[in-house]
């Protein structure tokens, strides 16, 4: 867990400002990393960071009222790199990283970490696992609020999965978020329940079936979280995986853009009020960027 002080870094200023239909865009070099921003009036993105990078974004950001609701980690070039989304309106967040362990299989920080957070009135709204150097790592975003939450690790994809979704609907749990992770060649699930009513599941390999899905969805069922990455092997095609809950509130799905796009759809999509609640990042695409969008942010 990495909860110490950095110091600030002026984000915003210097290196080259564009502005794309009224929103701002800037390429940023720094001796850290060279990283990119789109910054609207509802969602802040950052994408190419390097870690240190990521501490000093999200303590400036903090004090400029924005709050982190969002993270991706992906590798390009050879390098572990982070991309995140900032709301402003939005309840306070809290973001952690805890190790563990060379196996991925140590929990122990993570879940001092976790009763800590309960206690504190904080719920887990994003987690997301990534291998570097040797270590795996949970980075974790923390919101405060008052419902139950549950969380279950090392989940087999298929029919394990299955019984431990249907087992938690049962005692009025629903998926809040999940995360994909490679342990030993094989895909497991890292769940995240809060308590709730009804939710959606679905997985495809295809862009089109779950574009698909996400159409007949539209009515009645809001999508929370999009997971694209491969099974087992890279030879194969993309899975595709998605949680909704029931809602019926405009939403906008984009799969692989480039990053000229996908500023261009962060710029058309703030136009309709939507704010930019789940960013997805592939590390084996050249058009890596993926979203999904709602009229209603995170925790309301």
């Amino acid at each position: 867990m990495n909860a110490a002080k950095h110091a600030l870094i002026p984000l915003f200023w210097g290196g080259l400002l564009l502005l794309i239909s009224g929103c701002a865009m800037q390429v940023v070099d720094t001796p850290q990393s060279e990283y990119q921003v789109f910054k609207g009036q509802k969602s802040t993105v950052i994408v190419d960071l390097v870690w240190d990078d990521v501490l000093r974004a999200f303590e400036e950001l903090k004090v400029s009222d924005l709050h982190i609701v969002d993270i991706e980690t992906y590798r390009k070039d050879n390098k572990q790199l982070f991309g995140a989304v900032w709301h402003r309106e939005s309840p306070k967040t809290m973001f952690y990283r805890s190790s563990l362990g060379a196996s991925g299989n140590d929990w122990r920080t993570f879940e001092s970490l976790w009763k800590s957070m309960k206690n504190d009135g904080m719920r887990l709204i994003d987690i997301d696992i990534y291998q570097d150097a040797g270590q795996y790592y949970a980075l974790s975003i923390w919101q405060e609020g008052r419902y139950e939450i549950a969380i279950r690790v090392n989940v087999k994809i298929g029919s394990e999965f299955d019984i431990v979704r249907d087992g938690m609907l049962k005692n009025g749990m629903v998926i809040a978020d999940f995360e994909p992770y490679d342990l030993g060649g094989s895909v497991f699930y890292v769940v995240v329940f809060r308590s709730g009513k009804g939710d959606d599941y679905f997985k495809s390999v295809g862009e089109r079936d779950f574009r698909s899905k996400f159409g007949d969805n539209r009515n009645g069922f809001e999508l929370i979280d999009l997971e694209i990455y491969r099974e087992n092997s890279s030879d194969k095609g993309a899975t595709y995986a998605g949680a909704w809950k029931p809602g019926n509130v405009p939403q906008r799905l984009e799969i692989g853009v480039d990053w000229e796009q996908f500023l261009e759809r962060c710029a058309a999509f703030e136009r309709e009020g939507l704010y930019l609640n789940d960013l997805e990042i592939e590390s084996r695409s050249s058009r890596p960027y993926s979203g999904v969008w709602s009229s209603q942010n995170i925790g309301r």
